[in-house]
């Protein structure tokens, strides 16, 4: 039977380390990510990939911020929850 994880500790001992990093003390290892832009998601290609997997509009609703009842980007009229303003599944503002 495995040992159990002690992730509290495993947790603690990377903070240590980044201290020891900071004080010169020890070099972890790094490499540098480069940052991608956002990507550009409209009603357009939501559509398309919900219709290639066969999704219900249930299924990508929430994660996208999309009312599934009317297809309006936003959960529900006036929250904030999705910032930006609405938009309906054609790309249209809705105000």
């Amino acid at each position: 039977m495995k040992k159990k994880r002690r992730l509290f500790d495993e947790l603690m001992e990377g903070i240590d380390a980044l201290q020891q990093q900071r004080e010169g003390k020890i070099i972890l290892r790094s490499h540098e990510v480069e940052n991608l832009p956002p990507l550009e998601v409209d009603a357009e290609i939501i559509r398309d990939t919900r219709a290639h997997a066969s999704f219900q509009s249930r299924v990508c609703a929430p994660p996208a911020c999309i009312n599934a009842d009317t297809g309006e980007l936003g959960a529900r009229p006036g929250s904030t929850q999705c910032p930006g303003g609405r938009i309906d599944l054609d790309g249209k503002k809705i105000s």
